[in-house]
């Protein structure tokens, strides 16, 4: 089982965690708890980043037919989120993203706009898949205008 554990962390990018709390690295000292057997509370030592891929590796450990991924990505870089979006696909699994901005539309066939100013207060759209993320370019400035704005050409 330990190796199938590897195996996620590793494929989400941070298979380093195990290795961090072992031997010396561990300065809490939890002689007893070491490596695999090391608990802390991950808001106290992984970065925002670090919870997101873990949260990830958990879904691909699980391997759903279907993912609701909740803002999943959102403090990690838009490759690592491209790569993690890309192995998910691969393994088959449907993802339904909720973000305050599309990215990776190529991941994305649909979007639904909440909040919209229309009389359902919500607005679907079929998404452009070929086009790539206008962030990755450096082309948007990352507010949602230019990003519905990139969407619409």
């Amino acid at each position: 089982m330990e190796r199938r554990l590897q195996e996620m962390l590793d494929l989400v990018g941070i298979g380093y965690l195990v290795k961090r709390w072992e031997g010396d690295a561990d300065e809490t000292n939890y002689e007893d708890h070491l490596g695999w057997d090391h608990t802390v509370r991950w808001e106290d030592v992984l970065s925002m980043g670090e919870q997101q891929r873990m949260g990830v590796a958990r879904m691909f450990w699980h391997s759903p037919k279907i993912a609701i991924l909740d803002e999943c990505t959102s403090a990690v870089s838009v490759d690592v989120e491209e790569s993690l979006y890309r192995r998910a696909v691969e393994q088959g699994i449907t993802l339904v993203t909720l973000s305050q901005m599309m990215t990776l539309p190529e991941f994305h066939p649909k979007e639904i706009l909440i909040g919209e100013n229309v009389r359902e207060g919500w607005a679907g759209r079929d998404v452009d898949t070929t086009q790539k993320n206008a962030m990755m370019s450096g082309a948007s400035s990352g507010k949602r205008e230019d990003a519905l704005a990139a969407l619409d050409s």
